[in-house]
């Protein structure tokens, strides 16, 4: 089965999703994980496929300021676009 794992957390958001991700990746799974960009060092050490998304959660919790839509759809493979749209 493939699993798209999104978050637009901060590194404790990310993290446990993804010790999720390497555990449905151990049971055979196909998996990708999407958070923004500074939060993906633990799921790469992990070997968990990742993508970056626009936006900088970082700045954004120091400024006190929203982030900005994220744009997810431009980042999703064909199959990926097709389980998002889905479960929405």
């Amino acid at each position: 089965m493939r699993f798209t794992v999104v978050t637009s957390g901060s590194e404790g958001d990310t993290r446990p999703l993804a010790a999720l991700c390497r555990g449905l990746m151990d049971a055979g799974h196909q998996v990708r994980l999407f958070a923004e960009q500074s939060t993906l060092g633990f799921a790469q050490t992990l070997g968990v496929p990742t993508q970056a998304l626009a936006g900088d959660i970082r700045s954004a919790q120091l400024t006190g300021h929203p982030m900005q839509k994220i744009p997810l759809a431009d980042a999703l493979t064909s199959w990926e676009k097709f389980y998002f749209v889905r479960l929405r």
